[in-house]
């Protein structure tokens, strides 16, 4: 049975592993960015997961904010 002090260090390392990844994201160059969008958007292309009505970009959105942390 892990300890409370178990948990507490986890919790630590993920939260500073959560830090390094914003800290990274940061230093992105707007090429980087860009880059990165793009091959995500041929991803979804290829898979075919296109979103066309406003319901579905709605529900899209809700998602990814539920993701987030900002709602739902």
């Amino acid at each position: 049975m892990a300890k409370k002090s178990d948990y507490r260090a986890y919790i630590e390392r993920y939260q500073r592993v959560n830090e390094l990844e914003i800290e990274e994201l940061r230093r992105r160059t707007p090429e980087e960015c860009l880059r990165q969008f793009s091959y995500l958007m041929e991803q979804g292309l290829s898979m075919n997961w296109q979103v066309h009505t406003p319901e579905e970009i709605a529900e899209v959105r809700r998602r990814w904010q539920k993701l987030k942390g900002y709602g739902g």
